[in-house]
């Protein structure tokens, strides 16, 4: 299937210009303007960033927004609706300025801002789970829209979410490398919850340290980095990286943070209410 678009496409009868895009996960990432004036195209009236969905099945895409499409909470981004666009389901989403990790592309976040984007984080994943029985499964600062500033923010990109059954998801699911925990390596049931949370963790620490706690070796001797990841959630080495880039942060800010992340989920904070009254209770 061609992913290129032409300058112009038709969505729902309107016109857009389509101005940039960018690979996103598991699809590509449409920026979408529809002008007010049709002869000049100077003002624009609508503009929208459009999600197409790569080597997944389109009924399961379907299913997967439908569960998005249902969420309703200020820190989560929501889908206006599911459409169609060169030949593939699309999620269609209001646009905003950018995400939580353009941000991290030119600076670290203080203790401060990224004590509220955890706060807000947490917030619209309780919500979707205690509301809809919902968890996200690709939490990473690209997933988290901001408009400017990291005090505003919302959870995007639902379209891999999976309805959490007796509190486990039932099979294996994609993933970004370096935000999932080591049991979503094994082919067996996971908690959404504890996986939400060890990915929530290892984006506080790229928060706070501008790098994931990671180790990445050469690649012509080591294998590619996330293969490299992968053996160092087996073997727990992140752990003791992680300890190591956050000990020049307070006592409480650390214990937090790595409470998220351990590698056994049993360990792990398993409740959004107490992470958030713990996160809350942590000064600014």
């Amino acid at each position: 299937m061609n992913d290129m678009l032409p300058a112009r496409v038709q969505l729902d009868g309107f016109f857009y210009h389509v101005t940039g895009s960018h690979k996103g996960g598991f699809g590509r990432v449409w920026l979408l303007d529809r002008p007010s004036n049709a002869i000049t195209g100077s003002v624009y009236q609508e503009r929208l960033a459009v999600k197409t969905f790569e080597g997944q099945d389109q009924a399961l895409v379907v299913s997967e927004l439908t569960n998005w499409i249902m969420l309703h909470h200020p820190s989560i981004l929501p889908l206006q609706k599911i459409a169609r666009l060169n030949y593939r389901i699309a999620a269609v989403m209001e646009r905003r300025q950018g995400s939580l990790q353009d941000i991290l592309d030119e600076r670290t976040l203080t203790w401060s801002e990224t004590r509220t984007v955890l706060i807000q984080t947490c917030e619209a994943l309780h919500y979707a789970q205690a509301k809809h029985q919902l968890a996200h499964l690709d939490i990473k600062p690209g997933n988290i829209v901001v408009d400017g500033s990291p005090q505003r923010i919302q959870v995007a990109d639902w379209g891999i979410s999976r309805l959490v059954h007796k509190g486990q998801i039932d099979r294996p699911n994609g993933y970004t490398p370096g935000f999932l925990p080591p049991e979503r390596l094994k082919d067996k049931p996971y908690s959404g919850t504890s996986s939400d949370i060890f990915a929530v963790g290892i984006m506080a620490i790229v928060c706070l340290c501008g790098i994931p706690p990671y180790v990445y070796l050469d690649q012509g001797k080591w294998g590619p980095f996330a293969v490299q990841i992968t053996m160092q959630l087996h073997n727990g080495l992140y752990v003791k990286r992680a300890q190591e880039m956050l000990q020049s942060f307070a006592a409480p800010i650390s214990k937090l943070v790595l409470s998220c992340i351990h590698p056994d989920p049993s360990k792990r904070y398993s409740d959004y209410e107490v992470l958030l009254r713990d996160l809350r209770g942590i000064p600014s």
